[in-house]
């Protein structure tokens, strides 16, 4: 619920309704039809079509689910080749239908990860990942194996907050792999750190899917997410870094 643009943050029930208020309902199918023209409250629209959906699609959701997870870890066919027979299902038996499929795909963001792989390879090629490799190695290395992992957990995590965790991991993989070789230390623990980092993603709103999906109907503003995800962001940084490294390098 909110007044004036701003979330009234107290109990639904200790609330009185006052005229101007606006309500963010989870109603039942038809609710927008039955209660359109009342005169208690003027409906402004609706948030999805259709809520609930037939408990059988759940199910076979689920259980194509589980045969795609089985088939790619037992090896049977590749990832993308489990994950693109279980969408073609999943549109043939109406589970989806096709127009809902395409406009999931978020092409802007397929476009953002393409260009950083494209961007990565090319700071391999010229020699850049090695140069900003050496200029992190000479800055951190006083601090030893535990800056260097710090250092390419916080570096990680700036890029995610500004772009997407996928395209963030794609642009400084070429950096931590330089960093792992320059430093003739196993690559892997770099490799886990940066997987990390990339879903380290609290403190903007625009880091990840799901900050975004909350920031509208919460009301938040972008300095909530600078005021949470920030401590957050330092405390998993200092955790990351330190069970790296005494996971691998103690």
């Amino acid at each position: 619920m909110h007044r004036s643009g701003t979330r009234v943050n107290k109990k639904i029930g200790d609330i009185i309704i006052k005229p101007n208020d606006t309500l963010f309902i989870l109603a039942e199918k038809g609710f927008d039809k039955n209660w359109y023209h009342s005169v208690d409250f003027s409906l402004v629209s609706a948030s999805v079509d259709i809520y609930s959906k037939p408990t059988w699609k759940g199910n076979v959701s689920l259980v194509l689910l589980i045969f795609m997870v089985l088939a790619a870890a037992l090896k049977i066919t590749s990832m993308l080749m489990a994950a693109a027979i279980t969408a073609i299902l999943m549109v043939s038996i109406n589970i989806i239908n096709p127009t809902k499929a395409k406009n999931s795909v978020d092409f802007d963001v397929l476009l953002i990860i393409a260009s950083a792989f494209g961007i990565g390879k090319a700071m391999t090629n010229s020699g850049l990942a090695d140069l900003i490799a050496n200029g992190l190695i000479n800055s951190l290395e006083g601090f030893g194996i535990i800056g260097i992992i710090a250092g390419i957990f916080f570096i990680t995590s700036f890029y995610t907050e500004l772009i997407t965790n996928n395209a963030a991991a794609a642009l400084i993989f070429p950096i931590a792999l330089s960093t792992a070789q320059n430093l003739q230390i196993a690559p892997k623990p770099i490799m886990i750190t940066i997987a990390i980092a990339a879903s380290a993603c609290f403190a903007t709103p625009i880091g990840y899917q799901t900050n975004l999906m909350v920031y509208g109907p919460g009301g938040y503003k972008f300095k909530d997410f600078l005021k949470v995800g920030i401590p957050m962001n330092l405390l998993v940084g200092i955790l990351v870094t330190c069970i790296v490294y005494f996971l691998f390098y103690m």
